[in-house]
């Protein structure tokens, strides 16, 4: 009695590659499993004796994924951030301490600086005042280890016109431009609502 072929059917996995592409952002890659069928073939015995036996053939391997265009842009990245990371880290220790001890106005001995104004400047106290009147800037104090928040206030004055009027202060929660909330000692005048004074200092 001879041998016959009986097909029967296998299933491969193979990846199936998507790419979504955007205006804003980089092409992002994908990838979609999928079972094909893949014929094989099994002996079995038949009557007819000019049928042979064929062996099964082996499963494909699945296709390795080539390296996308998103991850190669991130290695450069990577790459590039580390040539320079060390050097950075340099300044900006030098940076978080004062590069001269001199007033910027007056050439006295000075203390504070503000990051707003300039990055490298330092003021004495009587220039700070005078430089930051009506301000909403946040000077800092050099405690000869780093610079610390100053406790000299923030302070916002009205015009001279009001001298002769009824004036008093008032502390107000503020959120300044760099996004902190500050107490502000406001003055006041009873000639006007609260409201109108605060218009007058762009609040």
């Amino acid at each position: 009695m001879g041998k016959a072929l009986k097909m029967t059917t296998r299933f491969r996995n193979v990846k199936i590659k998507l790419v979504r592409r955007s205006i804003a952002g980089p092409a992002k890659f994908s990838y979609l499993s999928q079972g094909l069928p893949h014929p094989s073939y099994k002996q079995t015995h038949s009557s007819d004796p000019s049928i042979t036996s064929q062996p099964a053939e082996p499963d494909d391997a699945t296709p390795s994924c080539s390296e996308s265009v998103y991850s190669k842009a991130k290695k450069r990245e990577l790459h590039a951030w580390d040539a320079v990371k060390d050097e950075m880290l340099k300044v900006m220790f030098e940076c978080s301490a004062p590069v001269t001890t001199q007033c910027a106005v007056c050439r006295e001995h000075a203390d504070y600086r503000c990051i707003e104004c300039s990055s490298t400047a330092v003021f004495c106290e009587v220039c700070l005042k005078r430089i930051h009147r009506n301000l909403l800037h946040l000077p800092e104090k050099w405690n000869n280890v780093y610079y610390e928040p100053s406790s000299l206030g923030l302070f916002l004055y009205l015009p001279e016109a009001h001298g002769t009027h009824a004036v008093y202060t008032k502390d107000m929660k503020i959120i300044v431009s760099t996004g902190r909330l500050c107490t502000v000692t406001d003055t006041m005048c009873a000639c006007e609502p609260e409201t109108c004074t605060l218009l007058r200092y762009g609040l």
